[in-house]
């Protein structure tokens, strides 16, 4: 996944820790963040999850948000909205990150481009 991101022109980071990955994403303006369903256990116990759900809208919406697991169905859009994400991804395309994630990216833009230009616009 982060090859992908890395071929697209993004500097993935990994942190070592769901306690480093919530500090960071405080204090950096992130384009993206990828969690497995499995990082803390369970996406219901993940602290990570959590501050995602719960991060007001001007900072959340410019982030792109991708859940990675073994339940998933790829591209779902009603699952992804189920859980906050803005993809969801089932673990057994990972061999197709590259293709999913260029797709993925390309529906958020056009779907959210003209609403997030407009709120730029609007101040």
């Amino acid at each position: 996944i982060s090859d992908a991101f890395e071929a697209m022109g993004y500097k993935p980071e990994c942190p070592g820790s769901p306690k480093e990955a919530i500090t960071r994403m405080r204090f950096v303006e992130f384009d993206a963040v990828v969690l497995h369903v499995n990082y803390e256990g369970s996406l219901e116990d993940s602290t990570v999850h959590s501050l995602m759900k719960s991060m007001m809208m001007p900072k959340r919406r410019r982030i792109y948000y991708m859940l990675v697991g073994p339940d998933f169905h790829t591209f779902y859009n009603i699952e992804a909205l189920a859980h906050s994400a803005n993809l969801v991804v089932n673990e057994i395309e990972i061999s197709n990150i590259g293709l999913v994630l260029r797709k993925g990216l390309r529906d958020y833009e056009e779907l959210f481009g003209p609403f997030l230009a407009a709120l730029e616009a609007k101040g």
